[in-house]
């Protein structure tokens, strides 16, 4: 005799319908399985038991990957509107992130490595703001760091080089601009003062940009001595300039 074909209607039969599902949950997935390899597409099924359990399979990506997927698609590919839709965007958003930390909580070793990660970009954080903080500090520097005359010395020197570039860039942007000339084209009105002092600001933004250049090349001298590197032992010969008064 053929086998009998189980006719496809509810199992009254507590027991025989938790076996049905078991052995044909396990039949739906590895037909999923098998599609999603084949086909090289993205699947996702989620089946609840006879007891109210969750079963979900998912291939290459999660079950919420698939469904943000399926949400964001428009109303038209889609073929129909979705009610909430924003709400449910945010919430499969929450579950996924969810997931993602129960699996590395799942594995300790890749949590592990992400947090040596962490630690060492703290770490490199905290060297970079020390050497900027010591390049800013030559800029105010402290009487009673210094160890001898020579580093007074040094320091004063390098601040009086400076000070020296400032005020020549300054008579240099001065001697540059052309005299307030009420009646030139556009100059008319209340709005022609403005204009010209625009342009003065204009001309002396350009200026500190060359004016740091002009530090940099300082910091790192011919003759090879750096007044900063002999005081506070700094060996990157970038400067970045924070406040100059004349």
């Amino acid at each position: 005799m053929g086998r009998v074909k189980l006719a496809i209607k509810r199992i009254e039969n507590n027991t025989n319908r938790h076996v049905t599902f078991s052995k044909r949950r396990n039949g739906l997935i590895k037909k999923a399985y098998e599609l999603s390899v084949l086909c090289d597409i993205d699947i996702a099924l989620l089946m609840f038991s006879p007891s109210r359990r969750l079963c979900p399979f998912s291939g290459r990506h999660g079950v919420e990957d698939v469904l943000l997927r399926y949400l964001n698609m428009s109303d038209n590919d889609r073929g129909e509107p979705i009610q909430n839709r924003e709400y449910l965007i945010s919430m499969l958003q929450r579950l996924k992130r969810e997931s993602d930390m129960a699996t590395q909580l799942a594995n300790p070793g890749a949590l592990n490595e992400k947090i040596e990660e962490i630690q060492k970009e703290i770490y490199a954080c905290q060297q970079q703001l020390q050497i900027s903080e010591e390049r800013l500090r030559l800029f105010e520097p402290d009487p009673a760091a210094f160890g001898s005359t020579g580093d007074i010395d040094n320091c004063e020197k390098f601040l009086m080089e400076m000070l020296t570039r400032v005020v020549e860039r300054k008579n240099y942007l001065l001697s540059n601009l052309a005299p307030f000339d009420p009646t030139a084209p556009g100059m008319q009105g209340g709005n022609g003062a403005q204009m010209y002092v625009h342009a003065m600001k204009t001309e002396e933004g350009g200026g500190m940009g060359a004016f740091a250049g002009d530090a940099a090349a300082l910091w790192g001298s011919e003759d090879g001595q750096n007044p900063g590197h002999q005081i506070f032992g700094g060996t990157d010969p970038m400067i970045y300039l924070r406040h100059v008064h004349i």
